[in-house]
């Protein structure tokens, strides 16, 4: 191999380590992040297809995560199932509502008639949990570890 193919080689090989650093390459965060679950009940049942949000108040990145059947989630900063970042943070909690057919929609299929109209179902968790200004649920995320939420019990 010439001196010129082994330079060439050594800069492409740098130019890849450097390019495979560089933020949002890779699988790795370059955040500290802690694993981090919990449980939504509401009404003492699981509250499913929620989406759980922690609002940061230092600074950090918002984590996110959805409940499954039982009400339980695991928070994703930057990848999959990968936590939060520590520090504290305000809990805010969305599930969209379902929406009913009127009743009378069958019998006149118009859609331009108001009472044919789909009315929106009663919401499925307190608006109060839906706001980072409203919410009352807090948390602080420890420097390091795995972090258990518990059991979020949302109240009316």
């Amino acid at each position: 191999m010439s001196n010129r193919s082994v330079k060439t080689t050594a800069i492409l090989l740098g130019l890849l380590i450097a390019f495979a650093n560089l933020p949002g390459c890779g699988k790795k965060s370059h955040f500290p992040l802690v694993k981090t679950t919990g449980r939504l009940v509401y009404k003492g049942q699981p509250v499913a297809d929620a989406s759980v949000m922690l609002s940061p108040l230092e600074g950090q990145r918002a984590a996110v995560g959805k409940t499954d059947a039982q009400g339980r989630f695991e928070l994703t900063t930057m990848n999959p199932r990968d936590g939060a970042m520590p520090g504290k943070y305000k809990i805010v909690i969305t599930k969209a509502a379902a929406v009913e057919a009127a009743a009378d929609a069958a019998e006149m299929p118009d859609i331009t008639k108001e009472q044919s109209l789909a009315k929106p179902a009663p919401a499925a968790i307190p608006a109060k949990y839906s706001n980072p200004n409203t919410t009352p649920l807090e948390c602080t995320i420890p420097q390091s570890g795995r972090h258990d939420l518990g059991v979020l019990e949302l109240t009316d």
